[in-house]
């Protein structure tokens, strides 16, 4: 397992959602004016798409997406 970034509470979630091969990571961007969070892509840091399992990726995989990026 990564290390995850120290807001994370990992204990909190179940092993049965990490093993699963959905998980993206999020960083704020400002759309129509307003600061929201936006899935990102754990694989290269693109906007992901909940429709489209190709920017999708292992719970370990966003969790260092995070780590390695402090604007996720």
């Amino acid at each position: 397992m990564t290390n995850a970034p120290s807001n994370i509470k990992l204990e909190h979630i179940p092993q049965s959602l990490r093993l699963t091969p959905q998980w993206v990571a999020w960083r704020y961007i400002t759309r129509d004016g307003k600061r929201t969070k936006a899935p990102v892509s754990p694989h290269d840091g693109s906007l992901a798409d909940s429709t489209s399992n190709s920017t999708w990726g292992t719970f370990d995989q966003a969790i260092e997406s995070c780590r390695k990026d402090s604007s996720v």
